[in-house]
């Protein structure tokens, strides 16, 4: 209740320099979704993970466990819940 969007988001840079390093996560990108106008329901932010192939997310998921990044859910779970997870594939609408 009390985290911050600044908050969130310097906890999210920080994990996202650790998944970076890790195998499969080079090219990782994250966004965070911060309503400003929105019914969220339970879920005051998302999450989102961008990876260019399901290779590199295989890769990425299975060196997860034990991995700098996942040392900081930790930090996740103590400053804010975080929404259930999905996949997506988003397809450019031209």
């Amino acid at each position: 209740d009390d985290a911050s969007n600044e908050d969130l988001q310097a906890l999210a840079s920080k994990w996202l320099a650790a998944a970076r390093q890790m195998e499969g996560g080079e090219n990782l990108n994250l966004y965070l979704q911060l309503p400003v106008v929105a019914q969220m329901g339970a879920t005051d932010f998302a999450f989102i993970l961008n990876i260019p192939t399901l290779e590199e997310w295989g890769k990425f998921m299975d060196g997860y466990r034990g991995s700098p990044a996942a040392a900081l859910d930790k930090e996740w779970d103590e400053l804010a819940a975080c929404p259930d997870s999905a996949m997506f594939l988003s397809v450019k609408v031209e």
